[in-house]
């Protein structure tokens, strides 16, 4: 049996989920080479509000949930029993939204591109080059 390219990408494109990198640190998440939460890393990460697709996720120890990353990259997980939280499943219309290319994007371009409103005027970058302004809903 012969299947187009084409439907085959199509079948492979509609079993992925889409997640959302909330991690409860604040941080980013490393990208591990396998699923294991002390597995190496590849030296790439997710950073906090990245939309992403899975193509795969596996159940681990601790009810922790791994993602393997649709683009080939490696694998993340859903928590960590010492911190938390770390991805979300993406469903609603804004996550879909918020997606951006994780592996160019800067955190702060999702901050901008989000729809947020800015609370306060934007810092002035040449008196505080690291600082990130703050916003609102």
């Amino acid at each position: 049996l012969h299947v187009p390219k084409r439907r085959a990408r199509e079948a492979v494109a509609s079993s992925l989920t889409k997640w959302r990198c909330t991690p409860a640190s604040g941080r980013a998440i490393a990208i591990r080479l396998t699923p294991d939460i002390e597995g190496e890393d590849d030296g790439d990460l997710v950073q906090p509000g990245a939309v992403f697709e899975v193509a795969e996720e596996r159940p681990g120890e601790e009810g922790i949930t791994f993602l393997r990353l649709a683009d080939g990259r490696g694998w993340v997980f859903d928590k960590k029993s010492n911190t938390g939280i770390m991805c979300v499943r993406a469903e609603s219309a804004q996550d879909r939204a918020l997606e951006f290319d994780v592996t160019t994007a800067a955190p702060h371009a999702l901050l901008k591109s989000n729809g947020a409103r800015p609370s306060e005027a934007e810092p002035d970058p040449q008196e505080a080059p690291h600082a990130l302004p703050k916003f609102g809903l």
